[in-house]
């Protein structure tokens, strides 16, 4: 014999002969208005009576929530009391307000680890397994979170299961609970519902004129910093020279600075660029900035056009129109910087529409603390230009650089690089504005 337990106000019911047919119906069914479940009830009595015509069917849902709150309801009690459904049959007076039909609304923020960081343009989707669906057993729904990462799904039904995070590398599961015509508010961001600090592995190539491990730490982000300040010897030579370890990682950052000139002399130049080739052609993301140029140029040449000899790792500083050497753009020398020389600005126009969505204009104020910046000429086939900006010497030089890029991206086998020609450190450097820089800089890492 197997029970059924349902306990009404007044009442309880016996247990049920295996060959009385229960039903998990919609309260939709409910004929007397009662909130019991009646679909197939015979008789009208607020019992569920498919295939049962003289004794009462155990199944039952009370609207009046379980009187005793001994956590017995109806749905899920067989014979041996298990729990409710946690936060669905839970027994404390939200039972009454789960009927069938009346759907919900969720409503959430995708975020970073660390509070206050938004994630725009998230890809979000929600799954619901409930009893509640008159076809079918699961709902599911596809949206796009806002340039302030907000999203929300209408007319969801009551139930149990998960709302989906994605973006770039990045991804998060939230549990969900729907209660039927109720709001499930998820726009707080904490640990159970942002990204993980350590949900993708990253890896930093550090380098002596940029930071953008610091920025990682502001969004909350764990990583594997690798020093090249010894050259060749150094963690960060040998973390590239070794593919098997850098295909352990789902993005890889490159810094300023990070003395590439050096790490590439003899061999080890072949074997870093083959493994940053299959590092990106296998489906990983890579960013770099500045003076990581050469890792950029040389692992993908048609990617970027940079003015002068792009290839080489000699250094100059007469302009774009010499011809030795990756050309470096307008600003201070270091004696000049020391002395107290303001950093070189321009006006960058943000082409991406994203981009300028999620930092509110079209326009923002790029700055360079000093005249050792590479400068692209142009984008390859296939590269997407998200931010340009029209570039002139300072006098007494007068050379004319044109519009150059000064963020791009673009795909190579399955994954995909990003190459910038500032970084935060220089605008921190300046004592300008970091919240522009720090959003677009933010933008980016997510699509990696």
């Amino acid at each position: 014999m197997r029970c059924f337990w349902a306990i009404l106000a007044v009442s309880l019911w016996a247990c049920s002969s295996p060959s009385g047919g229960g039903s998990t119906g919609a309260v939709t069914a409910d004929v007397k208005g009662d909130g019991l479940l009646t679909t197939g009830d015979t008789k009208t009595d607020g019992d569920l009576a498919t295939a049962d015509s003289t004794e009462p069917d155990a199944i039952e849902l009370d609207a009046t929530d379980d009187a005793s709150t001994d956590g017995i309801d109806a749905l899920d009690d067989i014979a041996t009391d298990s729990a409710d459904i946690q936060g669905f049959f839970d027994d404390t007076s939200d039972d009454v307000n789960i009927v069938c039909g009346d759907s919900g609304l969720v409503k959430g923020v995708a975020c970073a680890p660390k509070a206050g960081a938004s994630v725009a343009f998230a890809t979000v989707s929600i799954d619901i397994n409930t009893p509640c669906l008159s076809t079918g057993s699961t709902f599911h729904a596809d949206t796009t979170a806002d340039a302030k990462g907000a999203y929300s799904f209408a007319s969801v039904p009551p139930g149990v299961g998960s709302v989906k995070v994605v973006k770039g590398s990045f991804q998060t599961q939230i549990p969900v609970t729907i209660l039927g015509g109720k709001t499930l508010d998820l726009t707080q961001p904490n640990s159970d519902r942002c990204f993980k600090s350590s949900g993708v592995k990253i890896a930093v190539v550090l380098g002596d004129a940029d930071q953008i491990e610091s920025l990682l730490d502001d969004l909350g982000f764990t990583h594997d910093n690798f020093d090249t300040a010894a050259g060749t010897t150094s963690a960060g030579a040998k973390f590239l020279a070794n593919g098997a370890t850098m295909n352990t990682y789902d993005v890889i950052f490159i810094d300023c600075g990070s003395k590439l000139d050096t790490i590439f002399a003899g061999t080890a130049k072949t074997a870093i660029i083959a493994n940053v080739q299959a590092f990106v052609g296998a489906g990983h993301s890579l960013y770099a900035s500045d003076w990581a140029w050469q890792i950029v140029e040389n692992a993908f040449p048609a990617a970027i056009d940079f003015y002068g000899d792009d290839l080489s790792t000699k250094k100059s500083t007469t302009g774009p129109s010499t011809t030795a050497g990756p050309r470096q753009g307008p600003g201070p020398t270091l004696a000049q910087k020391k002395a107290g020389a303001a950093a070189y600005t321009m006006t960058g126009d943000i082409v991406d529409t994203g981009l300028s969505a999620v930092v509110g204009k079209s326009t923002t104020t790029i700055y360079e603390d000093l005249g050792t910046w590479v400068v692209m000429q142009a984008a390859g086939t296939g590269t997407t230009v998200e931010i340009q900006a029209s570039v002139k010497d300072v006098p007494p030089a007068t050379g004319n650089w044109g519009t150059v890029p000064l963020v791009v991206r673009f795909p190579s086998g399955s994954g995909h690089v990003v190459y910038t020609s500032f970084h935060n450190i220089a605008v921190k450097d300046a004592g300008g504005p970091v919240d522009d820089i720090k959003a677009i800089l933010t933008y980016l890492v997510f699509t990696l």
